[in-house]
C-alpha cells in the first residue's frame, strides 16, 4: 500500500500505521511536499485508499479524521480534529468538517460551507455556500442547507427541506 517513491504530483503518501474502522484499514498520510500550511512531513489523518483524497490543490485531512468508502476530499476542502466523512459522500470547495461532525451516505459539503462539532450530514444532503451546521445538528434526505443558514442545537433538517435565507 505504501508508495515510497512519490510522483512530483503526489502531495501525499499512506504510510504503515493504520487503524481499524467498521472493518476496515485505514492508513495514516504523510505530506510529500509544502503546501498552504502542511509541510513536507507533516502527518494527516486518515484515508482508505488513494482515491480518497485528491492530490490537485490544498485538500488535506489533518489529526485523526477519517475519510473512507468511496468519499472524496478535493479542492481546497479541509477535514480535521475527528471528523469522519464516509460512504459516498463529497466534501469539495473550501469547505471545513471538523470536531466529530460525520458526512456520510451521498452528502456533498461545498464552498465556504462548515459542518462542525458533533453535526451530521447524511443522505443525499447538502450544505453549500456560507451554511453552518454544528452542535448536535442533523441534515438529512434530499435537504439542503445554503447560502447564510445555520443550522444549530439539536435542529433536524430533512426530506426535501431547502433552507435559504
Amino acid at each position: 500500500m505504501n508508495n515510497l517513491f512519490p510522483t512530483t504530483k503526489q502531495k501525499y503518501v499512506m504510510t504503515d500505521e493504520t487503524i481499524i474502522v467498521n472493518g476496515k484499514t485505514l492508513y495514516r498520510i504523510k505530506a510529500v511536499r509544502s503546501f498552504f500550511d502542511v509541510k513536507e512531513g507533516d502527518l494527516g489523518g486518515y484515508v482508505e485508499h488513494e482515491n480518497n483524497l485528491s492530490h490537485d490543490f490544498e485538500s488535506w485531512i489533518y489529526h485523526n479524521a477519517k475519510v473512507c468508502g468511496n468519499a472524496q476530499i478535493f479542492g481546497n476542502a479541509i477535514i480535521r480534529d475527528s471528523a469522519t466523512v464516509c460512504h459516498n459522500a463529497i466534501v469539495q470547495g473550501n469547505a471545513n468538517v471538523c470536531g466529530n461532525a460525520i458526512v456520510g451516505g451521498s452528502a456533498n459539503v461545498c464552498d465556504f460551507a462548515v459542518v462542525g462539532d458533533s453535526a451530521k450530514v447524511l443522505g443525499n444532503a447538502v450544505v453549500s455556500d456560507v451554511a453552518r451546521v454544528i452542535d448536535f445538528a442533523i441534515v438529512r434526505g434530499n435537504a439542503n442547507v445554503c447560502q447564510y443558514e445555520i443550522v444549530c442545537d439539536s435542529e433536524i433538517v430533512s426530506g426535501d427541506a431547502t433552507n435559504i435565507i
